[in-house]
């Protein structure tokens, strides 16, 4: 547990926040490069595959996860990675 609440306390320390109904990690995708396009999408950690993912916010129809999912699909298609 006191492991848990520092590294808790990093993420936060990192402009990362925590979600308590998706009880997921979120940061803002334009951070981390500052492109126009990341307007409005998150990046959040999944902790089964052990990766960042892009996901878009709210608002903007659909499931927002599904949406993520989706997106990392079609980028792997493509040759491009999500985050």
């Amino acid at each position: 547990d006191t492991l848990q609440a520092y590294a808790a306390t990093e993420l936060y320390n990192r402009d990362w926040r925590y979600h308590k109904e998706l009880t997921l990690w979120f940061t803002r995708a334009g951070r981390h490069g500052g492109d126009e396009s990341a307007k409005g999408q998150y990046i959040y950690f999944d902790i089964h595959e052990w990766k960042k993912k892009v996901f878009y916010g709210a608002g903007q129809g659909g499931d927002d996860r599904e949406k993520a999912d989706d997106k990392e699909k079609a980028d792997e298609a493509g040759g491009h990675e999500a985050a």
